[in-house]
Formats: structure tokens, C-alpha cells, sequence
């Protein structure tokens, strides 16, 4: 600051003295307006320049931004999601319910964002320590996003009832951010017997299976902006989960089948291309997975 004000008691002071003065100009301090209607007045024939001027004669044009500090565009996107996603809706939800709306830290949360969005910041061609404190802006983002989220997740988990039999081996509640309805693959991490039955609140069973970190995989309907809950129960005559897996890879083998349910690595027919492309599509599959929220 100290810098700047010398700079600009260099320019100021001459100015203000007269000591810059040409015999074919004069140069005084003035304001754009001041200035649009000194040109204007001499009614030069201007050009007229039309479109987005993205072009290096007028502006400057950085090449190849979109992959420069690929990860701060990574971190910039998980950040706006967790905003977008889930501490905004949730937030909001929880105050039409009565309770008191983030709204200071949801405040902090963007502002701390959009000072990472300039475009030298953003476009990732500053200096690194520019981008140094852009990291610590984005991890404060994320840490504001889970609280909020968090919190609004256990007040509402707190007020579901999924009280069911008392054999029971595990309830969760899955949130629905988005303004529609979806089916949705919901992970469960959680250490269940070798074959139980997951049902839904009304106590149908739904379809799933074991996944091969362990995981279970529950395929269900998610209502818009709402919450459905999962029962886990001790495998019983309701439906056999192998049984209708099988039935399923049956009516699937056409068009490739699914994996064994039994975990082996048994593969349906034209299914090695498909597992090609799923190998560039795994990330975007587990950001889908996401966009459902288990409690």
C-alpha cells in the first residue's frame, strides 16, 4: 500500500504543478465520464467492433487454461457441488422445517469461493503462491459445506422414524437433494451378516447386492427433495438377493449381463468392453454415487 501511494504522488504532483506540458497537449487528471465526453465531443468516426473481442489484438488470451492447475478446477467443482448440492438444499429445508437457516455460514462459504474465481486465479496462471492460498480457500469452502451439511443431516435422521423389527440389523436414511425424483445405487459400509434382506419403509424388499470392496448395493427410488429409509434384515423367506440377481443377469445376457453374484470374476458375453470403458468412467461413477447422501 505504502508502494502505491508513492507511485502515486509521482504522477499526482506533477500534474497538479503543470510540469507536464507539451506544446501539442496537455495532461491533466479527469474521470471516464470527463474523458467519454471530451471524444465524444470531436465526433471522430470510431470503428465498431462486434462479438466477444476474443482475440489477442484487443485482450489478452491465455492458451491452454483448461488443463493448466488441472486440480484447483477439480477442487473448484467438488466445492461448488457441496455448496450446490447439498448444504444450500439442505439448509433450506431444514428452515422451511422450523429450524435456523445457515445463512452466515453458507455467506462465508461463497464469499471465500468467488475469491478464488478471478481469472488469473482460476485459470491457474499466477504465481504459486497465489494458488497456495487458493488451496487453503478451497479446503475452508469444503470444511464450511460438511458442517453445514452434516448438521442439517442429523437433525433430519434424528427426526426419522425407522424403527422396524426388533431383528433388525441396521436402518439408514438416504436424503434426495435434487428437484426431482431418481433411482438412485446407494452404497452401504457397513459389516452385515453373509446374506441379508434390505427393505424399505413400507417393507418391500429392494434390489441389491455385495460389491467387491465389501460394500453392499442397494438400487432404490429416491422422492424429490425428500428421504427414503433402509431396513437391513437377517435373510429370511422374504426374497432371495442371488435369486434375483440371476434372474436378473438372465433377462440381461443380451446386451452383456451383470457380474456373478457368487464374486467371481465371471463375466457375460461382450461384457470385456464394457468393463474397458467403465475403467474411464469409474470417477464419474462414484461422483454419482454422491449425488445420494446415506445417513
Amino acid at each position: 500500500m505504502a508502494t502505491i501511494k508513492r507511485l502515486c504522488r509521482r504522477i499526482l504532483r506533477p500534474l497538479e504543478s503543470g510540469a507536464l506540458k507539451f506544446d501539442d497537449a496537455r495532461v491533466f487528471q479527469s474521470t471516464p465520464e470527463e474523458y467519454v465526453a471530451s471524444i465524444a465531443a470531436h465526433c471522430p468516426a470510431l470503428q465498431k467492433i462486434r462479438g466477444a473481442l476474443y482475440s489477442g489484438r484487443y485482450i489478452a488470451v491465455f492458451p491452454g487454461v483448461l488443463s493448466s492447475r488441472i486440480y484447483l478446477k477439480q477442487q473448484n467443482d467438488f466445492c461448488q457441488r457441496q455448496l450446490e448440492h447439498y448444504a444450500e438444499p439442505l439448509s433450506a429445508l431444514m428452515w422451511g422445517l422450523g429450524a435456523e437457516h445457515a445463512a452466515g455460514a453458507l455467506a462465508r462459504a461463497w464469499r471465500l469461493l468467488l475469491k478464488n474465481h478471478p481469472h488469473d486465479s482460476i485459470c491457474g496462471v499466477s504465481i504459486d503462491d497465489v494458488h497456495t492460498d487458493m488451496e487453503a480457500r478451497f479446503a475452508q469452502v469444503g470444511e464450511i459445506a460438511a458442517r453445514v451439511t452434516d448438521a442439517a443431516l442429523a437433525t433430519l435422521a434424528a427426526n426419522v422414524d425407522t424403527g422396524g423389527s426388533a431383528d433388525a440389523l441396521g436402518a439408514w436414511v438416504v436424503f434426495n437433494p435434487l428437484l426431482r425424483a431418481r433411482d438412485a445405487l446407494i452404497e452401504i459400509l457397513a459389516d452385515l451378516s453373509e446374506h441379508p434382506v434390505f427393505c424399505d419403509g413400507a417393507g418391500q424388499v429392494l434390489p441389491h447386492q455385495r460389491g467387491t470392496r465389501g460394500e453392499w448395493l442397494v438400487a432404490m427410488k429416491l422422492p424429490a427433495c425428500g428421504y427414503a429409509s433402509v431396513i437391513a434384515s437377517p435373510f429370511g423367506a422374504k426374497q432371495s438377493p442371488t435369486d434375483f440377481l440371476l434372474r436378473r443377469a438372465r433377462r440381461s445376457d443380451h446386451d452383456g449381463g451383470l457380474v456373478s453374484p457368487r464374486h467371481r470374476k465371471r463375466v457375460y458375453p461382450r461384457r470385456r468392453q464394457r468393463r474397458r470403458h467403465a475403467r474411464r468412467n469409474r470417477q464419474a461413477r462414484r461422483d454419482h454415487l454422491s449425488r445420494a447422501r446415506v445417513f
